[in-house]
């Protein structure tokens, strides 16, 4: 049994982007607040310039949050493939843990990912001698789209939430 913590929706949580352009890349991806809270995830994959991915993050502080050990999210998409991803400081700059998942082209979905599916990765590179993901070293959550499909895609989060142990 679980109970959950709400991280989304957060009217006061900043999102940024970080997406190809940070290697030469031309897509475009944003996280912006639809009507009702929810997180609107969208912009458009190009391959122009060895791009290929868009992102976006907000802030987790996750010493003021107790122990979990996986996220639970309500979403609607498009069909493609996304990712969710906890950003640690473990390592040098820190390593982005992901867990992917494919959406329901027009459906709504909930879904539960354990801290086991997801996959330590730095600067896009799985890194083979992490740690295990730890709720505590969380500093920050985002999306990941970077499915070898070019265009334009769109994923609605009307809730990210920690899963605790009920104990």
């Amino acid at each position: 049994m679980h109970r959950t913590i709400g991280i989304e929706p957060d009217p006061l949580a900043a999102w940024t982007s970080v997406n190809d352009a940070v290697m030469g890349g031309v897509s475009t991806g944003a996280a912006t607040r639809a009507p009702g809270g929810a997180i609107l995830f969208s912009g458009s994959v190009s391959f122009e310039n060895n791009g290929g991915f868009a992102s976006a993050r907000r802030p987790l502080m996750g010493e003021t949050m107790p122990e979990f050990e996986a996220f639970r999210l309500r979403v609607a998409g498009d069909g493609r493939r996304y990712k969710l991803a906890a950003y640690t400081e473990s390592g040098a700059s820190g390593f982005a843990y992901q867990a992917g998942f494919t959406t329901l082209a027009g459906g709504s979905q909930v879904l539960e990912l354990p801290f086991a599916d997801f996959e330590a990765r730095f600067r896009g590179r799985a890194v083979g001698n992490a740690p295990p993901l730890r709720s505590r070293s969380i500093r920050a959550v985002g999306f990941v789209i970077a499915d070898r499909q070019e265009g334009p895609f769109r994923l609605l989060v009307a809730a990210i939430e920690a899963l605790v142990s009920a104990a």
